[in-house]
């Protein structure tokens, strides 16, 4: 795998492998967090399917690292199978909250004013 695409997953808070026919519009979004669930590699090949490059958040914003080119319909397409992805991700619940926790140890913090 090339630097660029190692850095993207590396560095994304969620990131995608981008797998598809691009000359047919038909592309799969995989999220590659660990507790992701992986589709079967054989029967993505089975459909023509091939790897594409990878995409991710990166402090806040969309980054994307491919390997090959894709006309603008295409990114069209990967952009809106992306966002879903994000809003999946996002609609989750989480497994631990602590924010009741966060409040209560900045209420204790000394106000540095009031001295």
């Amino acid at each position: 795998m090339d630097d660029k695409f190692a850095h993207l997953v590396s560095n994304s808070q969620l990131p995608a492998a981008v797998v598809g026919r691009p000359e047919t519009f038909d592309f799969l979004v995989i999220d590659l967090r660990d507790a992701a669930p992986m589709p079967d590699v054989d029967a993505l090949s089975g459909r023509g399917f091939r790897w594409l490059g990878n995409i991710g958040l990166v402090n806040g914003r969309t980054r994307v690292a491919l390997a090959e080119s894709l006309d603008t319909t295409a990114m069209e397409w990967l952009a809106a199978l992306y966002a879903d992805l994000v809003r999946v991700a996002l609609s989750a619940p989480t497994d631990h909250d602590d924010s009741i926790a966060w409040c209560e140890r900045l209420y204790r913090l000394v106000d540095p004013r009031a001295n």
